[in-house]
């Protein structure tokens, strides 16, 4: 009798322990589920709270490729001579922008004292009219400018001697030899120049046998320090003048000099 109640006890308390033990993993079971959906639920939620792009805030956003704007190109420079009587001028500086000149500075100026030709001669008094490259400036120091720069020293020299092969060239006496020539350096030294453009109005300045025997010389346009009178056929603008054309002139605009015809 007595071992059959002891029997029942032990059954009895195992089964307890059994229930126990289910109830506790069915609720560890059930928090966990509860956290998943939690948690699914939240993630639900932050995704319906992100509003919509609206079609403003999407046209703020860069395209794939960028597009750079470009522009409009500037075009050439060209220094205008327009002859005004009596051996004087006005000089303009002017710049293409697409399809219209734009000025950017302007002066009076003195020409050849016989006006303008297409056909000059040496000693003629006449400046060359047509539209020539500007090559180069030449003077004692480096001015501010966009274009080349020759300097020239004691022993630099124009040739206006037609028989030479240097003829209209800014040279030097040891390479010139004993020909007729203009003393570049002490037109500079005394005071009379500042800086000088050379244009291409016969042949480029620089190479031997590039001009035209006879067909005019140091046909240059001059930054002169005195008063401004007409000319051998050379170009005279003061030389403050000349300062302002140097600063705005650009080797990258091919400038060139442009002399209407005209007395």
């Amino acid at each position: 009798m007595i071992a059959a109640l002891a029997l029942l006890l032990v059954v009895i308390v195992g089964a307890l322990v059994f229930l126990i033990g289910k109830n506790k993993v069915e609720s560890k079971q059930s928090r966990e589920e509860s956290a998943i959906s939690m948690e699914t639920s939240y993630e639900e939620d932050q995704l319906d709270s992100i509003p919509e792009k609206s079609a403003a805030s999407a046209a703020l956003e860069p395209e794939a490729s960028s597009v750079f704007e470009v522009e409009p190109e500037w075009g050439q420079q060209e220094i205008l001579v327009t002859p005004s009587g009596g051996g004087t001028a006005v000089l303009t500086l002017r710049q293409k922008y697409g399809d219209d000149w734009e000025t950017l500075y302007t002066c009076t100026a003195a020409i050849g004292r016989n006006g303008t030709t297409t056909s000059p001669q040496e000693g003629d008094g006449k400046t060359p009219a047509g539209t020539f490259p500007v090559e180069f400036c030449y003077g004692l120091e480096q001015p501010e400018t966009g274009i080349r720069f020759i300097q020239v020293g004691p022993d630099s020299v124009w040739v206006d001697d037609g028989n030479s092969p240097y003829y209209n060239c800014l040279t030097t006496k040891t390479e010139a030899g004993d020909v007729s020539h203009e003393d570049t350096y002490s037109q500079f030294t005394r005071g009379f120049y500042t800086v000088n453009i050379f244009f291409a109005n016969n042949g480029d300045g620089r190479t031997p046998g590039s001009a035209t025997p006879g067909a005019g010389s140091v046909r240059v346009l001059e930054g002169y320090t005195r008063t401004l009178e007409p000319t051998n056929g050379d170009i005279k603008i003061a030389s403050e003048d000349m300062n302002q054309l140097l600063q705005r002139l650009d080797a990258n605009y091919d400038p060139v000099v442009t002399v209407v015809s005209g007395s």
